[in-house]
């Protein structure tokens, strides 16, 4: 349907099931500094063959973040519901959440939320939270652009890119 936003290490996308007709939004890997698109526009190419173990490596951690996501059953979590490879990238297809993260809001109202507010809030933050560590999966990057608020004022938090998987011993499994 279109682009939605773009980061250091993916772009994101809104399209349309074109049975169902739900919208979801897919993630796609794209290392901004080290890749381009071919001439058809789709395929992905390293620009700097330097580069190509570093960009692969961050390519297996991508499918990584979209496998632990997967994992986790959560209504204040983004849920992924697949993971595929197609022009040369990987992708993965989750929620797509219509409405604005928490830092958008907060810009838009130019007031604080009341007590009331920010406690439904943060009761729905806790209760992502205890989920992902349930799993042993710790976010790392909580900040309000990475918590969006649906139409419905609900909270999901998104953006596992600086997630670590902790293994049974307590230890990363990534440094």
């Amino acid at each position: 349907e279109r682009f939605l936003s773009s980061g250091g290490f993916g772009n994101t996308y809104l399209v349309k099931d074109t049975v169902s007709n739900k919208k979801y939004a897919i993630k796609e890997y794209y290392m901004r500094d080290f890749c381009q698109r071919d001439n058809d526009g789709k395929t992905i190419n390293i620009t700097n063959v330097h580069k190509e173990k570093l960009v692969s490596t961050q390519c297996d951690k991508f499918k990584k973040e979209a496998l632990r996501l997967q994992k986790i059953n959560s209504p204040y979590i983004v849920r992924v519901y697949d993971l595929f490879e197609e022009n040369n990238t990987s992708y993965y297809v989750m929620d797509y959440i219509a409405g604005k993260n928490l830092s958008e809001r907060l810009n838009d109202r130019r007031k604080p939320y009341s007590e009331k507010t920010v406690l439904k809030f943060l009761r729905q933050l806790l209760d992502g939270l205890q989920a992902i560590h349930a799993i042993k999966i710790y976010h790392l990057d909580l900040k309000p652009s990475n918590i969006m608020t649906d139409t419905r004022g609900n909270l999901k938090l998104i953006d596992f890119g600086a997630s670590k998987q902790i293994k049974s011993d307590g230890q990363n499994t990534t440094s």
